[in-house]
Protein backbone atom coordinates (compact mmCIF):
# COMPACT_ATOMS: atom_id res chain seq x y z
CA UNK A 1 0.00 0.00 0.00
CA UNK A 2 2.94 2.82 0.90
CA UNK A 3 4.31 2.24 -3.10
CA UNK A 4 0.52 3.39 -4.57
CA UNK A 5 0.14 6.22 -1.74
CA UNK A 6 4.23 7.03 -2.58
CA UNK A 7 4.61 6.32 -5.85
CA UNK A 8 8.52 6.63 -5.92
CA UNK A 9 11.80 4.97 -8.05
CA UNK A 10 13.55 3.49 -4.94
CA UNK A 11 12.69 2.62 -1.51
CA UNK A 12 14.73 5.38 -0.36
CA UNK A 13 12.88 7.76 -2.48
CA UNK A 14 9.48 6.44 -0.55
CA UNK A 15 10.97 6.15 2.74
CA UNK A 16 11.71 10.01 2.45
CA UNK A 17 8.15 11.27 0.86
CA UNK A 18 6.33 8.70 2.95
CA UNK A 19 7.81 10.10 6.60
CA UNK A 20 6.97 13.64 5.83
CA UNK A 21 3.46 12.92 4.77
CA UNK A 22 3.29 10.64 7.74
CA UNK A 23 5.29 12.65 10.14
CA UNK A 24 7.52 10.13 10.99
CA UNK A 25 11.05 8.78 10.64
CA UNK A 26 12.17 8.04 7.26
CA UNK A 27 13.83 4.61 9.09
CA UNK A 28 10.46 3.75 10.35
CA UNK A 29 9.30 3.69 7.11
CA UNK A 30 11.86 1.51 6.06
CA UNK A 31 10.90 -1.15 9.26
CA UNK A 32 7.50 -1.08 7.96
CA UNK A 33 8.56 -1.34 4.06
CA UNK A 34 10.69 -4.27 5.18
CA UNK A 35 7.90 -5.57 7.21
CA UNK A 36 10.03 -5.32 10.50
CA UNK A 37 7.16 -3.58 12.77
CA UNK A 38 3.78 -2.81 11.46
CA UNK A 39 2.44 0.32 11.56
CA UNK A 40 -0.29 1.70 13.93
CA UNK A 41 -3.83 1.89 13.03
CA UNK A 42 -3.67 5.68 12.54
CA UNK A 43 -1.14 5.67 10.17
CA UNK A 44 -2.53 2.80 8.15
CA UNK A 45 -5.73 4.53 7.90
CA UNK A 46 -3.60 7.77 6.57
CA UNK A 47 -2.10 5.45 3.84
CA UNK A 48 -4.96 3.82 3.13
CA UNK A 49 -6.74 7.46 2.67
CA UNK A 50 -3.94 8.49 0.23
CA UNK A 51 -3.75 5.55 -1.84
CA UNK A 52 -6.96 5.51 -2.74
CA UNK A 53 -6.84 9.21 -3.52
CA UNK A 54 -3.56 8.26 -5.77
CA UNK A 55 -5.96 5.60 -7.53
CA UNK A 56 -8.50 7.97 -8.22
CA UNK A 57 -6.84 10.42 -9.74
CA UNK A 58 -5.01 7.43 -12.09
CA UNK A 59 -8.34 6.84 -13.05
CA UNK A 60 -9.15 10.65 -13.86
CA UNK A 61 -5.95 11.00 -15.94
CA UNK A 62 -5.99 7.87 -18.06
CA UNK A 63 -3.35 5.74 -19.12
CA UNK A 64 0.50 7.20 -19.67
Amino acid sequence: MLWVAFPSTSDHDLCKRAAVALEVNARTVNNWLNCHNDAPGPIVLKVLLIAGAEIVFQQIEGPK
